[in-house]
């Protein structure tokens, strides 16, 4: 592996220049939003001849209307055409990375605010949904410790409507139920193994 020719310094933000072939659009209002709730961290980089920001041209853009007058900044000794190739594999590899989405919505629904995460709730709701529809998910067994056992008389079933306030009560029970619950879901069987038993059942009000 080849480590370029590196310096890091604290740099006055009037001395670094975007650069003007960055084909990448961010987003300044989120990144400014991180910034405001998390700090500046980390550095861009950006080469030495030119002043010209390889890595974290938004960055530096939230940066300065968030008020900063200095940023740290990584240089780099690169020609012009290495300069284009990091900038093109930064914006690059980001675009190549993917999520587990069951685990980011886990991580995130675990946080007491989602300040300055880039996500808002109905973001979560959504990764949540797509998740148990996608995937599944296993029933919490320690939910249902103490509960006593239940030994159904009519063998033929029940119905039971159940309505939910929000959007996380119907996420939560199906993470209880260990179903797919989704927006559009209208019917589930428990336990789900008896499903075949019933097909032919049909529920009447009468």
């Amino acid at each position: 592996m080849n480590i370029i020719n590196q310096a890091y310094e604290l740099v006055p933000v009037g001395a670094l220049k975007p650069h003007p072939k960055n084909p990448r659009k961010g987003d300044i209002a989120a990144i400014g939003e991180s910034i405001a709730a998390n700090g500046f961290y980390g550095s861009v980089v950006a080469q030495r001849a030119t002043g010209f920001i390889l890595a974290g041209n938004h960055r530096l853009k939230a940066a300065i209307e968030q008020g900063a007058t200095e940023v740290p900044v990584i240089y780099v000794d690169a020609d012009d055409e290495q300069a284009t190739r990091i900038l093109l594999a930064d914006n690059r590899t980001n675009d190549l990375s993917g999520y587990d989405d069951a685990a980011l919505a886990e991580l995130l629904k675990g946080l007491d605010s989602l300040d300055g995460t880039g996500y808002d709730q109905a973001a979560v709701d959504k990764l949540l949904s797509e998740a148990i529809a996608k995937d599944g998910v296993e029933a919490d067994g320690d939910q249902w410790t103490g509960m006593p056992d239940f030994d159904q008389e009519n063998k033929i079933g029940n119905k039971l409507t159940v309505y939910f306030a929000s959007q996380d009560d119907r996420i939560e029970f199906g993470r209880v139920m260990g179903q797919k619950i989704t927006e559009k879901t209208t019917m589930i069987w428990f336990p789900e193994s008896q499903k075949e038993s019933f097909k032919d059942a049909r529920y009447s009000s009468q």
